[in-house]
């Protein structure tokens, strides 16, 4: 697996959607992740040969607790778990997280210095994800952002998922979040754009319970009998045509304080608005965070498209009619295969 991954570093979102025709999110609203370039550097091994990449670094972390990390039990902020049972291995992977010392100019990339030859360790290890204004300057590439062992604050520039979910319950109830929940007509309910949002602003982060794969579709069964649609959301790593890698995230599961996540409201849409990047922070599970990869009007409905970047060869269309209204509509909601 590690060289399959060392050699394929770029992610493509897909979705595989089947269910009714109640709405655009009837379905499994899936995302495949497809590695097929480089995408971040990762020759800042911390002094371990250039060839020691990142899931040889997971493998040492297995070897060092006695067993591979059952990811039932791997928590990440805002993915809430049934089990409070502790996981060693993820333990074991943070300790291995290197983290900067920025301070003043919190991981802001000096143009006139390579990246290999800046101080922040975090900028080296994956290169510059946000502006200086918090905007995502490049789509469709995994992201790592400042961690539990870093000096620098909250407001730094390379935090910006963490503090959309720092302040997640105010925003919910707040006039600061950049959409509000919407009926649409023969569709259901949908996120519209409360203001104009910018190209490369976060929008939502898609939070919910992490279950195992069978458990996944035992919900999404159950889901669609209750709604029509479900909210189960299903990330999957591939190298070439191998499936490397799995998450299930339930959105329709409520947190500690009844919360849900409105991220399982945004809709299919042949023409999107909206791209999913995957967000790490001091885990191997991404956050799956919605930016705006083009200027959204107020009042636009929020949407991504499911087969986002995936090969002509790898999607085929479900039986679920699509109602995104768009010019390229392709008349259903395509599914991977």
């Amino acid at each position: 697996m590690e060289e399959a991954l060392s050699t394929a570093r770029a992610y493509t979102a897909a979705a595989n959607a089947t269910g009714s025709s109640f709405d655009n999110t009837s379905g499994a609203m899936a995302i495949s992740l497809v590695e097929s370039k480089p995408a971040y550097d990762v020759s800042d091994n911390y002094g371990r040969s250039s060839n020691y990449m990142y899931c040889q670094r997971f493998r040492s972390a297995a070897q060092r607790c006695g067993h591979n990390p059952p990811f039932r039990f791997l928590r990440s902020r805002g993915c809430w778990l049934p089990s409070r049972q502790t996981n060693r291995g993820f333990t074991a992977l943070r300790d291995q997280i290197v983290g900067c010392h920025c301070k003043a100019v919190c991981c802001l990339f000096d143009q006139a210095t390579p990246i290999l030859e800046n101080g922040c360790p975090c900028l080296r290890r994956s290169g510059v994800s946000y502006t200086a204004e918090g905007l995502l300057g490049e789509f469709h590439k995994p992201i790592f952002e400042c961690n539990s062992t870093c000096s620098c604050a909250l407001t730094c520039t390379n935090r910006i998922v963490q503090r959309y979910l720092s302040s997640s319950r105010d925003i919910t109830q707040s006039n600061f979040k950049p959409y509000r929940v919407a009926e649409r007509p023969g569709v259901g309910r949908c996120l519209i754009a409360a203001r104009h949002i910018n190209p490369g602003e976060l929008v939502c982060v898609y939070l919910g319970e992490v279950v195992p794969y069978e458990e996944a579709c035992r919900r999404e069964q159950k889901q669609k009998l209750k709604y029509g649609h479900n909210y189960v959301l299903i990330l999957k790593g591939f190298a070439g045509n191998s499936l490397v890698s799995q998450l299930c995230i339930d959105g329709d599961a409520p947190g500690p304080d009844g919360f849900k996540s409105d991220g399982r409201l945004v809709n299919h849409s042949c023409d999107p608005n909206l791209t999913i990047a995957l967000v790490h922070v001091d885990s191997v599970i991404p956050y799956a965070a919605m930016f705006a990869h083009r200027p959204i009007p107020r009042d636009a409905e929020l949407t991504y498209n499911y087969a986002d970047c995936v090969p002509d060869a790898h999607i085929d269309m479900s039986i679920v009619p699509c109602r995104c209204c768009a010019p390229n509509c392709r008349g259903y909601l395509p599914r991977v295969v």
